[in-house]
Parts: C-alpha cells; structure tokens; sequence
C-alpha cells in the first residue's frame, strides 16, 4: 500500500511540474509576443507622426490657418508620440504649437485682420477643443500658459443658452445627422474642459446634460467613444459600462471600427474607439488587440492609413483631408495603448 501511495505521489508531483513549466513556457511565449506587438506599435506611430509632421507642414504652407482637421490633431498627436518616447520633430512640435496658440489663426489670412476673438472661437469650438485636449495630453496637471486658460475662458463661453456647443467649419455638412454633429461637439466640449481642470465644468456638465437628454444610439464611433468617454469621466460607471458594451458591440471582425458605425472599418473610428476604451483598458483588452492589428495591417507604406471623406458630398472617395485626421487619430489611439 505504501508503495502504491509513493507511486501515486510522484506521478501527481511529476504531473504538477510538467503544468507548471508548460504554464511558464506560455507566459513567457506570452511576454515575448507582447513585446514584439509592442514594438511593432511605436514602429507603427513612428512611421505615422513622420506623415504628419510632412502633411502638416504643407498644410501650413498652403492654407496658412488652423482648421477642425489639421494643427491641432498634428500637435496632439506629435504630442502622445513624445508622451511614449517615440521619436518625433521638436521643432515642428513646438512651431505649431506656437501656431495653435494664437487665437487669429483659426481664421484664412484674407479674414484675419477684421476677426474679433470671441465670435472666431464661438464659431470654432470643435477646433478649440481639440486645441485643448492636445495641450493636456501627457500634462494636465501642469501649469499651463496663458494662452491656454483663455482658450479655456473661449470654449466655456461660446457653450449656448440651451447648454450645447456649436459645430463649426465644415463639420455640419458630415454624412451624419447635424443634431448628432452638434452633440458630438458639445461632448468634446466638456471632456476639453474637463481635461484642463476648468473649475466650472460642473455647472457646464448638468445645462449640458438637459440638452443631451438620454439618448443612447449614434450612427458614428465618435459619437460612442465621446459618449463613453464623458459618461465614465464625468458621469455614471454603470452607463458607461453600457456604452462601452455598445463600443464594443460594433466592432467590426477585421478588429476594426468604422466612422459611421455601418461603415467599413477605417483608421479614423478604429483611433476613436482605441482611445476611448483605453480608459479601462484592463477589461477592454481583446478589443485593443484586434484594433491595434487592424491598424498595423492596414497602414500605407507612407505611414498614413486611407480614409473615406466624412462629408456627404465625399464620402464615397478616399479624400487627404480625412486621411490626415484619421493617421492622427490612429497615432493618438494607438499611443494611448503604449505603456509609459
């Protein structure tokens, strides 16, 4: 009997040994693969601000102005690049920077000298927001310049009695309902806000909340990633759950969202849902895993990922002006899976 015990003992003791070094063998296949994922990411990014620093620069050259696609994305994005030390051009970084900042830039040169601050940026509040968010990326908590705080003082100002923000520049004219335009503009609004530490969000949150109502369906990922993103930074977890679950559901299975949501997946909505389900990326971690593959798989050799028009009139061709915002928005979503 003994003999049979010690027999059964070390046949159980070998079987332990033999699970525990297979499940050693596959974590570290595991890390190892990480590793290599993750490399080829900021290989991915890198290759992506080096498209846009090119494209910016001719943007500013031709057009000489700051618009609801180009500067402000080209300077957040640069930005989440340098947050993960992935190599970027200081001096273009800190040129448009300087170019965001001055307030007369958001308008074309023939209308410059006759613009007046505050119906310029009531008018461009999607633009300012962006202008926002880019300049907390990486450092929200720092002490920001002045031009900075008045752009905060803008966009808090240019909120409407009826407690939105309104779409500016061309975004009105999106292969998507104004009303949802307009409700993604004011989304964005309260999550710039937010991010700048403005001590009257509160008060701009609930005159926001009553115009939002509880409508809960969207036709583009922007309006789920927005939606989410301002319910789980500001509002309820249980509803952001619920929209992150929404988020989740429409991703496409070649890992990947549209802009319109019954789109095929593109480099625009795939960066959107990326950074909004960053913020509980934990849970969310399959999802990442497939977007970030559908993004490698489909980046141009140029670093740029080709995007559809997101104007009516556009939409169905792949247009350089939706090319850009979407390899911004593939570098900032894609930056935000990077650890620090």
């Amino acid at each position: 009997m003994n003999k049979l015990l010690s027999a059964c003992t070390s046949s159980c003791g070998l079987k332990l040994l033999i699970v525990a070094a297979v499940a050693l063998l596959c974590c570290k296949a595991a890390a190892s693969q990480a590793k290599h994922n993750g490399q080829e990411v900021r290989e991915s990014a890198r290759r992506a601000v080096e498209y846009v620093a090119h494209a910016e620069a001719d943007w500013i050259a031709s057009q000489k102005c700051v618009s609801c696609h180009h500067t402000a994305f080209a300077v957040w994005s640069l930005k989440a690049a340098k947050e993960r030390k992935i190599p970027i051009d200081e001096g273009k970084l800190q040129e448009w920077t300087g170019w965001v900042a001055d307030w007369g830039n958001l308008m074309a040169p023939s209308v410059r000298a006759e613009a007046v601050r505050g119906t310029t940026t009531s008018n461009q509040c999607d633009t300012v927001a962006q202008i926002l968010l880019a300049g907390s990326a990486g450092n929200a908590k720092a002490k920001q310049p002045v031009w900075f705080v008045q752009y905060v003082s803008d966009l808090r100002d240019a909120q409407e009695k009826d407690g939105s923000w309104r779409s500016g520049g061309q975004l009105p004219s999106q292969k998507r309902s104004k009303r949802e335009t307009q409700e993604v503009s004011t989304m964005w609004s309260l999550l710039a806000l937010e991010a700048s530490h403005e001590k009257t969000t509160g008060a701009a949150l609930e005159r926001a909340r009553l115009w939002l109502g509880e409508q809960t369906t969207g036709q583009s990922t922007e309006w789920w990633a927005t939606r989410y993103l301002l319910e789980r930074r500001l509002g309820s977890r249980a509803k952001s759950k619920y929209l992150g679950d929404e988020l989740l559901k429409r991703q496409h299975e070649d890992g990947g969202w549209g802009w319109l949501c019954a789109d095929e997946s593109d480099a625009l909505g795939t960066g959107m849902a990326l950074f909004a389900l960053n913020e509980n990326a934990s849970r969310n971690a399959g999802a990442i895993s497939r977007a970030r593959r559908f993004l490698l798989r489909t980046q141009n050799a140029d670093g740029s990922w080709p995007v559809r028009g997101t104007k009516e009139n556009k939409k169905n061709s792949i247009q350089p002006t939706a090319t850009f915002w979407g390899t911004c928005w593939a570098v900032i979503g894609l930056c935000a899976t990077i650890e620090r």
